[in-house]
């Protein structure tokens, strides 16, 4: 069957979980194509519409995550009311926890619970052969009835799922807006086995079943990198982002990752980045890291304020240990970055500024600021509801724009905004002390001079200078670290 999927979360590089299911699709012997509607700035849906007559497919397929499902289901009715003989699926965050609210849109004709790789190719077999759809983790209407198959399993083995296939993508623009320059996306493991209040992970475990912490073998992750490098070298792939939630968590796996990632000589080919833990960083883990090619870690702060992390947010972090792994950072010249989160209901202007100020004396080449979206059913989001703190103006999941704001709390919106500013001038701060006025002037003729900068400028709003400064930097330690 051909099968369209459309992409409609905007995001600085291309979406893994998609190009999972993609690949899968594929692999089953389906014909997928791709909408992805990151670089369209102009009418989104003619765009989408002239796709669609182009592609011709028997099905559209949809991930919705949850603060863009507004979005997303406002696209999915206008394509059905246009092509209105098109079975319709929904996949992702937002179905698997709410599958009552997605599936009771009339224009939606299936979704898809948990995760899709096994679950879809099994379902397009049965549409090709004119079957019923009973594929266990899909729900589907059948003569005006809900039928709801059970839930699928966690996939256990992920070594059995397919290499993503980045073809559908264009990878050059997206390697424009990535951190880490010319790098690809790629994931050690699935799931996290902490359970902060603020994420969704914790519903995720409660939903799902069986482990839902899993990861993949060393040699299986080797095996993508080399697979990436021998396709899309020649197109710019430099580097490999890991979107794990706790990258080296797993100690057996990540020693055993370090290794074969200096005997294959994968490092002379391509750097990496990750995102982790503070407490999972240790003296050795950096040392393996660096030897093995890591030149960027990014941590979540969220909050200096250590009540607020540690009993509201359950990260069990004091800030004495990110004070300590910075240290260890600096020392083996790993850069990192530190994303911290406004607007928590405990948050006010002095536990912001304080957050800021821990966060700078951290020394990371960047800052990124965020603002608190109460995610449904996570334990945070129950206790904004309790508190009756969420104002009744906002749509019921919506991402709050740069303006506005979840809690009623007008001065937190105007004090996230002064924060931006103050986190965008960071990076210059830090490249000033790097390298004097010297180095400043070569990063404005670096931007003069270098258009793919002035393209991510104008593509990613939220602190762009920041992003732009934190490249130039991972661009120079690269360079010396070859």
């Amino acid at each position: 069957m051909k099968i369209t999927f459309i992409n409609t979360i905007p995001t600085r590089s291309p979406y893994l979980g998609l190009a999972y299911i993609i690949t899968a699709v594929e692999k089953a012997g389906h014909k997928p194509n791709l909408i992805d509607l990151t670089f369209i700035f102009g009418n989104r849906l003619a765009y989408i519409i002239d796709e669609i007559k182009k592609q011709a497919p028997d099905i559209i397929g949809v991930s919705a995550i949850t603060p863009y499902y507004e979005k997303s289901i406002d696209i999915v009715k206008k394509v059905k009311e246009k092509f209105p003989h098109l079975l319709v699926i929904l996949g992702g965050i937002h179905p698997t926890i709410f599958p009552e609210e997605v599936i009771s849109n009339s224009f939606v004709d299936m979704i898809c619970i948990g995760e899709g790789e096994q679950a879809l190719p099994e379902l397009l077999d049965k549409l090709e052969k004119s079957q019923t759809p009973n594929v266990d983790g899909v729900w589907f209407k059948s003569n005006g009835k809900i039928i709801k198959n059970r839930l699928r399993p966690y996939n256990q083995d992920l070594d059995s799922l397919p290499f993503p296939n980045w073809d559908y993508w264009e990878i050059e623009k997206y390697f424009k807006l990535e951190s880490l320059p010319d790098s690809l996306p790629i994931l050690a493991s699935r799931g996290c086995v902490f359970d902060c209040t603020f994420c969704s992970n914790k519903v995720f475990k409660e939903i799902g079943l069986g482990n839902y912490y899993r990861i993949r073998t060393p040699e299986n992750i080797i095996g993508e990198i080399k697979n990436n490098i021998d396709k899309y070298i020649k197109r710019g792939l430099h580097n490999f982002s890991f979107y794990d939630d706790c990258f080296g968590l797993n100690r057996k796996q990540f020693d055993v990752f370090t290794e074969l990632y200096m005997q294959e000589k994968i490092k002379y080919q391509a750097h990496w980045m990750c995102r982790t833990r503070a407490d999972i960083i240790t003296e050795r883990w950096v040392q393996k890291a660096k030897a093995a090619g890591c030149v960027f870690v990014i941590m979540g702060l969220e909050n200096s304020n250590e009540d607020i992390r540690m009993n509201r947010f359950k990260k069990n972090i004091p800030n004495s240990r990110f004070q300590s792994t910075a240290e260890i950072l600096k020392r083996y010249n790993i850069l990192h970055s530190i994303n911290i989160m406004i607007g928590v209901p405990e948050d006010n202007r002095n536990t912001i500024k304080e957050t800021v100020r821990f966060a700078n004396s951290l020394r990371p080449i960047t800052i990124k600021p965020s603002l608190y979206i109460p995610l449904p059913k996570t334990e945070l989001e129950e206790f904004v509801r309790k508190k009756r703190l969420l104002r009744e103006d906002r749509k019921k999941y919506c991402l709050p724009q740069i303006d506005t704001y979840y809690l009623k709390s007008e001065k937190l919106g105007r004090e996230m905004q002064i924060v931006k500013i103050k986190t965008a001038l960071l990076p210059f701060i830090v490249v000033f002390k790097k390298g004097g006025i010297c180095l400043v002037m070569q990063v404005i003729i670096h931007f003069l001079f270098k258009k793919d900068y002035w393209i991510i400028l104008f593509r990613y709003h939220i602190c762009p200078f920041t992003i732009l400064i934190e490249r130039f930097l991972i661009e120079k330690i690269t360079r010396t670290t070859d």
